[in-house]
């Protein structure tokens, strides 16, 4: 699961990282990324590859209205390649989304405090932390995506989804899924048109807990 991330990256590191770089850097300070915002991600389609602006929560080209993108924010890795909502776009319409980092969130315990005999005289309710997850080898944490382009009444949406897939050892200490972090030379693979759809779904595995890292997000 992928509900929010982080974006806090200069056009110098996107350039560094893939070669390329956004020419506006509006959408790259972005402390945290939430469904339905819009956000940058690095396109691949049948002609090239480019950066574009699109919102978060997947609308299939063939969906009669955009309600479902808000549900649709996050696919499972595992059956992407099968399912209407993303076949097509499995097959045709990969991308990247750059990140500084995800969010996931854990169940702290109570705080309780004591007086001077020992007794509790105050115990705090139990409250959700947000974690930042990301690579720790890298100053750009990339997830795996897919993109589409829905007709709009008012004009053509673009949309992204994010990939998840089973945890690793990190990240399953707080969530039973996780989004699909790719490393750079992996991310060229997934990008390039010619890679067939079994060569990318190759690509989808748990990233090495090694390489990662976490830290606490104060509110």
């Amino acid at each position: 699961m992928c509900a929010r991330f982080g974006v806090q990256l200069s056009q110098a590191q996107l350039e560094l990282t893939f070669g390329i770089a956004p020419e506006e850097d509006e959408l790259l300070d972005q402390p945290e990324v939430r469904p339905t915002d819009m956000s940058i991600i690095l396109a691949s389609d049948a002609e090239s590859q480019r950066w574009r602006k699109v919102r978060w929560g997947l609308v299939p080209s063939w969906a009669k209205d955009d309600r479902s993108a808000a549900n649709l924010i996050n696919a499972r890795s595992e059956t992407a390649a099968e399912k209407p909502s993303f076949r097509e776009a499995m097959s045709k319409r990969r991308c990247v989304v750059p990140a500084s980092f995800y969010v996931e969130w854990r169940d702290e315990a109570a705080d309780v405090q004591l007086n001077l005999f020992g007794e509790p005289t105050a115990i705090s309710k139990p409250k959700k932390v947000k974690y930042a997850f990301f690579r720790a080898d890298a100053e750009v944490t990339i997830l795996a995506g897919l993109w589409e382009r829905w007709a709009a009444p008012e004009g053509p949406l673009e949309t992204f989804t994010i990939l998840t897939c089973a945890p690793n050892e990190l990240a399953g200490e707080f969530h039973d899924r996780m989004p699909c972090l790719l490393s750079d030379e992996d991310a060229e693979t997934w990008l390039r048109p010619s890679t067939t759809v079994e060569e990318a779904q190759a690509l989808l595995r748990p990233f090495d807990s090694a390489q990662m890292g976490t830290r606490l997000i104060a509110d």
